[in-house]
């Protein structure tokens, strides 16, 4: 692997943080957060109907999953853009990369212990992290190349099941005959599709309809949605335990009245 470079050589002025991104994963977390509030709900006995085979929630939990990935691949399409620096030689990329791929190992310890009936070993920041990496190869490429290979992607995804792909150790690319038993599933297919073309839409999109805007003057950072989508990773982290310490506080609450 080639090494990672001391600094990023600019070829242009680099763009300003998008505040729309950081509202748009702002409102996916407030999504997720109340998605996880009503499954949790069920889980917990306080939701009497079952939701495991409701169409809704399932399609609602593809939405904010794939809305989250799209939004990592706008980001990395503003992170790739204004250098001719791969990002893959590049420490702030390797700096995220490490920082979500530790989350994601907490989060799968955690389940292992808390849920080991459906532990995660593949969820959504596991594909995040690996995705970066896979996405971070073609960032400095044609977004048309993007567009094909999410094409690409999805017809995999509908055109191959092998039950050599089922063992732990290739079954999270997706492309097996078996779902795992775990409690959060996003696979590479056809998964990685949603990141790439986000990072196409960044690409050939977002970034010059930017360009060509004057400057905004700068948004507050007390908005909420855009201070939530700062600091998604923590709060990804944080929000399961507050609403399951919630949930069992209410019911201990009611439980002694």
């Amino acid at each position: 692997m080639a090494s990672v470079s001391q600094s990023d050589d600019s070829v242009r002025p680099a763009l300003p943080r998008f505040a729309l991104l950081d509202q748009a994963r702002g409102l996916a977390l407030v999504a997720m957060i109340i998605y996880h509030a009503i499954w949790d709900g069920w889980q917990f006995g306080l939701i009497t109907w079952s939701l495991e085979r409701d169409m809704a929630m399932r399609l609602a939990a593809q939405i904010i999953a794939g809305s989250f990935l799209a939004i990592s691949g706008v980001s990395l399409a503003f992170a790739a853009n204004g250098s001719e620096t791969s990002l893959l030689r590049r420490r702030s990329f390797w700096k995220r990369f490490a920082l979500v791929a530790s989350a994601a190992a907490i989060v799968s310890a955690a389940t292992f212990v808390a849920l080991p009936q459906a532990p995660i070993y593949f969820g959504i920041l596991h594909h995040i992290a690996l995705a970066s990496v896979l996405i971070a190869l073609v960032a400095h490429q044609h977004a048309f190349l993007a567009v094909a290979l999410a094409a690409i992607v999805v017809i995999a995804k509908e055109s191959i099941a092998l039950d050599v792909l089922n063992h732990p150790v290739t079954i999270w690319w997706g492309l097996g005959t078996q779902t795992p038993i775990t409690a959060d599933w996003v696979p590479v297919f056809p998964w990685l599709a949603a990141g790439l073309l986000g990072m196409a839409v960044g690409k050939h999109v977002l970034i010059p309809w930017l360009r060509s805007r004057p400057p905004a003057p700068a948004g507050t950072r007390r908005e909420p949605l855009g201070w939530m989508g700062r600091h998604s990773l923590a709060i990804y982290l944080i929000h399961q335990p507050i609403l399951i310490g919630l949930i069992l506080g209410y019911q201990w609450f009611a439980d002694t009245l």
